[in-house]
């Protein structure tokens, strides 16, 4: 299908995502065509850091053969992380001429602060004055598994008031329901659902600080977490492993979040301490909100877009 589009439109460039620059470096191979692969990531080396492949699986070899074709044709590599290109730069001796550095970008006029949300879903949950943690995303693979939720009874150690828990996944919810009545959180302190991503905003808003779930290793300093920037966007601060993508370098310095070791006791317990002191800052909510403009708005896409664009056609790009 890819060959007839190419004769029948005759691109002068082929923007592919991620995995799929497999079909830009076969497209150019077949008729020459210049390829660029944005959200460009070690998949091969994710999936044998969370074990879901394991180093002789076919598949694992397979992915790891085309992303080494894709790193010599390509004509620019857009990564998600700058971490990752500067790896690719130094480690890998990739021109710098052709590494770009996008990270997952979220609509930060849809995810927003919203206190009519806020106090309209915190009255249909039931939250009372309680401190509301939620968790946004999978479990299991490239995030933790479901059993350390069981952190939530550290935290609710650390956090004095009360602690109501929100969960939005669409992993199976008696599994969730039995990490949390063993973490000692009560039914009626929690909401358990999967919802529409057009409904997550109302639920970030009637929350006080998110938790990142991911299952951090060797690579993970190579992703770009979508679910941290939708998180700032709505005025919350992250607890996070440390390690994890470009915020690693700043998250605490710019007090976006704090770092926890979920499997820690001791750990969650002081970055439940930390946080807590952290929202109490005045104006936390909109200072969070300007750096997911800052770090994950559109902004950065369209400026890369624009550079390359420019690079490849040799034009001014408005």
């Amino acid at each position: 299908m890819l060959r007839d589009a190419a004769k029948q439109f005759r691109p002068e460039l082929v923007f592919c995502r991620g995995t799929a620059g497999v079909y830009g470096h076969l497209l150019r191979e077949y008729a020459g065509i210049p390829y660029v692969v944005e959200s460009f990531e070690p998949h091969a080396e994710y999936m044998r850091q969370t074990k879901t492949w394991n180093p002789l699986d076919p598949r694992y070899m397979v992915q790891r053969m085309w992303e080494k074709k894709v790193k010599k044709s390509a004509s620019a590599l857009i990564t998600v992380s700058k971490g990752y290109a500067e790896y690719l730069r130094t480690e890998e001796r990739i021109e710098p001429d052709r590494l770009f550095s996008v990270p997952c970008w979220v609509d930060t006029a849809r995810f927003n602060i919203a206190p009519e949300l806020r106090e309209r879903f915190r009255k249909e949950l039931g939250i009372k004055n309680q401190t509301v943690a939620i968790y946004v995303g999978k479990f299991g693979g490239i995030y933790c598994p479901s059993s350390l939720l069981e952190s939530f009874r550290e935290l609710q150690y650390a956090i004095a008031g009360g602690l109501y828990v929100i969960i939005l996944s669409d992993h199976d919810p008696a599994a969730i329901h039995l990490e949390l009545d063993r973490a000692g959180v009560p039914p009626s302190d929690r909401f358990v659902g999967f919802v529409d991503h057009g409904e997550v905003n109302a639920y970030l808003n009637a929350a006080d600080f998110a938790l990142s779930f991911i299952n951090a290793g060797p690579w993970s300093f190579a992703c770009s977490a979508i679910k941290h920037g939708e998180y700032w966007a709505a005025g919350l601060p992250v607890l996070m492993p440390p390690c994890v993508g470009d915020e690693s370098q700043w998250l605490e310095k710019r007090k976006a979040g704090v770092f926890v070791d979920f499997g820690d006791p001791q750990s969650v317990r002081c970055a439940g301490e930390k946080i807590a002191q952290l929202i109490r800052e005045p104006g936390l909510k909109k200072r969070l909100h300007r750096l997911a403009e800052e770090e994950r708005g559109a902004g950065p896409l369209t400026d890369a877009y624009r550079r390359i664009l420019e690079r490849i056609d040799g034009r001014s790009v408005a």
